[in-house]
């Protein structure tokens, strides 16, 4: 970055000090060798390398935090405890990103059920859809709505589905 000195282009380029040369608090103000340096503020060579130096600092910060979970799931481990574990399990459960808490054996299901709601909004097909639970029993499958006409299934009564006009 460019420094700009506190003196016309016409005067000397001396650096600042503090008035009085007695005291304690004397001292330059103004680094003359960052003062007179010409660097590009642009120049990709320069901003790459910083750019490989915030990513080394990065991985170091990153890899001694992993390093110390490591060492503390070491000490959870059968051999602290013994067989004698002073608490009975309760279950394991996984933290959703929705900050929801999902059983274990209902991972493989809620995972489904995630993925069908992501293809659903990542799909750029204008058609109206619309879930209904699956024939086969494995989750839910996605079905388009007929042209002009929205189709809901009544899910207490599976003999016919229930159309209705749109609004006009």
């Amino acid at each position: 970055l460019y420094t700009y000195s506190l003196y016309y282009f016409s005067q000397a380029l001396t650096p600042h000090t503090v008035e009085d040369p007695q005291s304690a608090a004397s001292r330059q103000l103004v680094n003359p060798d960052r003062v007179h340096r010409h660097e590009d503020p642009y120049d990709l060579v320069r901003l790459a390398q910083e750019v490989q130096k915030a990513d080394q600092f990065v991985r170091c910060a990153a890899s001694n935090k992993l390093i110390l979970i490591a060492e503390q799931i070491r000490h959870l481990q059968e051999q602290e405890w013994g067989p004698s574990c002073p608490h009975e399990s309760l279950g394991a459960y996984k933290l959703e990103a929705d900050m929801s808490w999902t059983k274990a054996e209902d991972v493989e299901r809620r995972s489904k059920d995630i993925a069908l709601v992501d293809q659903l909004l990542s799909a750029e097909v204008p058609a109206i859809e619309y879930v209904l639970p699956s024939s086969k029993g494995n989750g839910f499958a996605a079905k388009a709505a007929l042209k002009h006409k929205t189709v809901i299934e009544d899910v207490s009564d599976k003999t016919a589905p229930i159309v209705e006009e749109p609004e006009k």
